[in-house]
């Protein structure tokens, strides 16, 4: 949390005339430091600058004089799905970037920080990252949501499950297994009150297995800060993956069938 009051700053020469600067905000400063601008004509402070990152579960911050905030904040990201599961989504964001929030003296910031979500496992699904909350007299005042989980074997197909300040990615595998290609769709950005984030990306599952496909299992991404999760992509750039049936896993899709030796040819047999 950087707190700050960013006024142009005048300095006064020996000579005539007056010069100007600005204070920059930022985040590269040591917690606990404090910048304080005193009034030329009488030595009177006049503005003081602080910088604070607080990193426990819960704890409260209370403001001493009225200030003007400048504050990032972000929750727990959720954990990742188990056996070709999708990726945990990022926790939701809130940043004031260069939008000061006002708070008057004497107020008390209540915070809470997300967790992380566990991840998945044989008999358990991953969870959901905590929310990140500043509560005032027991109200919320900001509120940023955990990140969701990603998929994983025993989830079931649901999309919603997965949602969160960033959706978690679907799953490449679930149980009960299936005889055909199937996509599981990724959570969705539900980000609480003040947050930002982004949907999840989809996962891919292929049980089938003889002469015609070998069984493919790709997770999709979770969602991120900048972006939504990628999706599964089973076949590569090419319509399909060379090295996969090189390797002897099955024969190409019909889809690949036809370019197939020409894509692998073009890109050096990878």
């Amino acid at each position: 949390m950087y707190l700050t009051k960013t006024l142009a700053t005048q300095l006064n020469p020996q000579q005539d005339g007056v010069l100007t600067t600005m204070i920059s905000q930022g985040l590269a400063y040591t917690a606990g430091d404090s910048v304080t601008f005193y009034n030329g004509s009488n030595g009177a402070a006049t503005v003081t600058s602080y910088y604070d990152s607080l990193a426990a579960p819960s704890l409260n911050y209370t403001f001493n004089n009225a200030s003007s905030v400048e504050l990032f904040m972000i929750a727990g990201g959720g954990g990742g799905g188990y056996d070709a599961g999708g990726g945990g989504g990022a926790g939701a964001y809130y940043y004031t970037n260069s939008t000061p929030l006002n708070v008057a003296a004497s107020t008390t910031f209540n915070i809470t920080l997300g967790a992380a979500g566990n991840g998945g496992t044989s008999v358990q699904n991953a969870a959901k990252g905590g929310d990140t909350y500043i509560a005032v007299n027991g109200t919320d005042f900001l509120r940023v949501a955990g990140g969701g989980l990603g998929g994983g074997y025993t989830n079931d197909d649901v999309a919603s499950v997965k949602n969160g300040g960033c959706g978690g990615g679907g799953q490449g595998h679930r149980n009960p297994s299936q005889s055909n290609p199937i996509t599981f769709v990724g959570g969705s950005s539900v980000p609480g009150t003040n947050g930002t984030g982004n949907a999840g990306g989809s996962g891919y599952s292929d049980d089938y297995s003889n002469a015609q496909n070998g069984p493919v299992y790709v997770g999709g991404g979770g969602g991120g800060a900048s972006g939504n999760g990628a999706s599964a992509n089973p076949f590569g750039t090419n319509g399909c993956s060379c090295s996969w049936f090189a390797q002897g896993n099955g024969a190409a899709p019909e889809a690949c069938r036809a370019n197939w030796w020409a894509s692998c040819s073009a890109n050096g047999g990878t």
